[in-house]
């Protein structure tokens, strides 16, 4: 089939990546975590109660990595890595707007930084009408800011705002009281990846022919 835009030539492509990578992620965490709890149910099948906490303490900092720390480290380097993206392809499309156009302003002269300066670029000097107005975009904000407190603050959420702390709590990366330190999960990482496809999809109706089939 003909690709016959941006979207469909480049980010959906890489969005089914991302997509296909999460699931065989989340598939392996689970099966070593499986296969360690049959280990250890296997050990302590039969034995009294004080050997049977022997087996399980034996067992237990490995466990502790398995079922916690690497979905934890996973989990969050998967959306580090979706912020990058996001930031990449409106980069991308910044700079090749710039080369199609060598006399108009490049990204670097754009105040500011990430996310928000590609926004003003391709607002600003492209002129286009930037789905800036959806929730989507606020989501993706937010999961930037998540993003540079993993990166920044060993993954600390003491300076995050309320939506960002909505969004963690709401897919199950804290309890029910507070967020103390991020970490992410796999429903987390599903709603990004989500949100990353449906905001590619608002922009490319706003992006001209020229960009499209960049």
């Amino acid at each position: 089939m003909e690709a016959t835009s941006y979207f469909d030539i480049g980010i959906h492509i890489k969005a089914e990546g991302f997509a296909a990578y999460l699931t065989a992620l989340n598939a392996s965490l689970e099966s070593q975590r499986s296969a360690l709890e049959a280990i250890i149910d296997g050990e302590r099948a039969g034995a009294e109660d004080e050997m049977a906490d022997i087996i399980l303490d034996r067992h237990i900092d490995e466990w502790h990595h398995i079922a916690v720390v690497f979905p934890q480290r996973f989990f969050n380097a998967f959306v580090v890595s979706l912020c990058s993206w996001l930031e990449s392809e409106l980069n991308d499309l910044a700079q090749a707007h710039r080369l199609l156009h060598p006399n108009v302003m490049s990204l670097n002269e754009v105040a500011g930084k990430g996310l928000e300066r590609a926004r003003l670029y391709l607002k600003r000097v492209v002129g286009i009408d930037f789905p800036d107005n959806h929730g989507g975009w606020a989501v993706l904000q937010s999961l930037y800011k998540i993003r540079n407190e993993i990166i920044h603050k060993d993954a600390a959420s003491a300076s995050l705002g309320a939506p960002e702390l909505k969004l963690l709590t709401d897919h199950d990366c804290a309890g029910a009281d507070r967020v103390e330190r991020i970490a992410l999960t796999l429903s987390f990482c599903q709603m990004a990846l989500e949100k990353s496809r449906a905001f590619f999809g608002d922009l490319d109706e706003t992006l001209p022919n020229e960009l499209r089939g960049w």
